[in-house]
């Protein structure tokens, strides 16, 4: 449950989303969308919209964390982290999330069940659900390429060797030592010639 805590986060951010979006769709005039969302128990909507940046943010901490640490380590990304897996999460949860939300809000408001078919709500939600979660998946995914990327660079810069390890590594050759010697004209000593008279080298 710990590891799909941030995913289902970013499931409430999606579903406040789409959520949005069917009912600008549904009633795309002020009045008549404020009065729509008054007769089916929207007053708390202030507080879904908080809860969608608190999800977003605590899903991409997690997220873009996971991809560094990944990609530091030259480790391939699980398919809960690719778009594929995690827009198939997101559709699921967004579509149980949307539905749930729908239900819950017209209990509490006294509103008859039968409203969620008023106005296309239901349908047109649906559909934005499945329109937000690869969307979204796709935005995270692309922020996750960026921090591997940055985890992998980082990783290769680490494991590079020092110049001072790379010339101890190398065997010196004896005779560059009295070839660098005679081009700047360091001399050796004196020999002795067999009469006791020292001669220049």
């Amino acid at each position: 449950m710990t590891r799909r805590a941030p995913r289902l986060a970013l499931a409430v951010t999606g579903t406040v989303i789409g959520h949005s979006v069917a009912y600008l769709v549904a009633a795309p005039h002020g009045h008549e969308r404020a009065s729509l969302l008054r007769q089916t128990g929207h007053a708390y909507w202030h507080a879904a919209v908080v809860a969608a940046v608190v999800g977003a943010a605590w899903f991409g901490v997690d997220h873009l964390r996971s991809a560094f640490r990944a990609g530091r380590v030259r480790q391939p990304a699980t398919p809960g982290r690719t778009w594929a897996g995690l827009t198939r999460e997101l559709v699921v949860l967004q579509l149980l999330l949307f539905a749930g939300m729908e239900v819950v809000e017209r209990a509490w408001a006294g509103s008859p069940l039968t409203g969620l078919l008023a106005h296309h709500i239901f349908f047109i939600g649906a559909a934005a659900q499945l329109l937000v979660a690869p969307l979204l998946a796709f935005a995270f995914w692309l922020a996750g390429l960026g921090a591997r990327a940055v985890g992998q660079a980082l990783a290769g810069a680490r494991f590079l060797p020092a110049p001072a390890a790379i010339l101890a590594a190398r065997p010196v050759d004896p005779f560059v030592p009295r070839l660098a010697m005679a081009a700047v004209g360091i001399r050796g000593p004196p020999a002795r010639s067999p009469s006791g008279i020292r001669e220049p080298a």
